[in-house]
């Protein structure tokens, strides 16, 4: 299971439950089954985060990419849209976060947080998607 964030389209919808024809977008967490279709989205938008500046700026470039995709609406998520859509429990999933550096014609990717020593070169094949 893969995820990148998106923006997503929301139709507004007034208290008696009739949609607008307003509609706003926010950035959510997608994520995408083997195939790479969306399964599910993170309910809440998500903000930019990080324990320092540098953080915060490489979060904020992970956003900005989700401009450079098309906008998803968010009813493509909606249970009786896609009976694929389940319930998942996050708790039981491990997630590890990776940094990419590029140095000069080489690309090289280590755990966040890991030495540099650790660093290994991402193959030429898996280079299209940074």
């Amino acid at each position: 299971m893969s995820w990148n964030y998106r923006v997503i389209e929301h139709e507004e919808e007034d208290s008696n439950d009739v949609t607008l024809e307003d509609s706003y977008v926010q950035i959510h967490e997608v994520y995408y089954d083997a195939e790479g279709a969306p399964l599910w989205m993170t309910q809440e938008a998500c903000a930019p985060f990080g324990d320092n500046d540098i953080e915060l700026a490489a979060e904020l470039l992970m956003m900005q990419k989700a401009l450079e995709k098309p906008v998803l609406k968010a009813t493509i998520f909606d249970k009786e849209n896609n009976p694929l859509n389940l319930d998942i429990d996050l708790s039981s999933m491990t997630v590890t976060e990776y940094i990419y550096e590029r140095v000069g014609n080489m690309v090289y990717k280590r755990e966040f947080g890991a030495d540099i020593s650790t660093r290994v070169e991402v193959p030429v094949s898996q280079r299209h998607v940074l």
